[in-house]
């Protein structure tokens, strides 16, 4: 039985999915509270899910702590933003997947289990929207999260860039 820890601000997903986990045979923990240091945490983890975005904070600051703690423990970003560049940041942080909300669970559960997930197999190609919006994260992560240098690299206006940023990611 691996022992699975849910970090995510968003109470309601977290407690649905620990309750989901629970009835396919993982033991869960559900934490959304990212004040609560670590270091008491008396458990032995076997996976971690963490939010990439947690309220005002980031998740992928979590990373390398856990990765100190908990050495061989699975850790995997879970993110309803996601982009090329916050994946690549993740996987260079020490994260072992990155997953984007919404997923099936069947899907979390393969990667759990340490298997390729049938989805990522079969991946469709990108459409237009998406590819911008990936070039956008892209370069607002070289840029250190500056709108208007990314703007000015981009050759847009800061506030087109700023429209677009405030909208969710658009699906492949």
């Amino acid at each position: 039985m691996k022992y699975v820890c849910i970090l995510d601000d968003d109470v309601s997903f977290g407690e649905i999915l620990q309750r989901r986990l629970t009835k396919k045979g993982f033991q869960s923990d559900f934490i959304s509270d990212q004040e609560l240091p670590i270091q008491s945490w008396h458990k032995k983890y076997d996976v971690f899910l963490i939010d990439l975005k947690m309220g005002e904070a980031c998740g992928l600051v979590w990373i390398a702590t856990l990765r100190e703690k908990y050495p061989d423990s699975q850790i995997i970003m879970m993110t309803g933003f996601a982009s090329i560049a916050t994946a690549v940041k993740a996987v260079k942080l020490g994260a072992d997947d990155y997953i984007p909300k919404p997923f099936e669970l069947p899907m979390l559960i393969q990667m759990i289990q340490g298997e390729q997930p049938d989805v990522l197999n079969e991946e469709p190609l990108l459409s237009p929207e998406r590819l911008e919006w990936e070039q956008i994260q892209r370069v607002l992560d070289q840029q250190g999260g500056n709108i208007s240098a990314t703007a000015r690299l981009l050759g847009m206006h800061r506030r087109t860039l700023q429209r677009k940023l405030s909208k969710k990611p658009v699906r492949t």
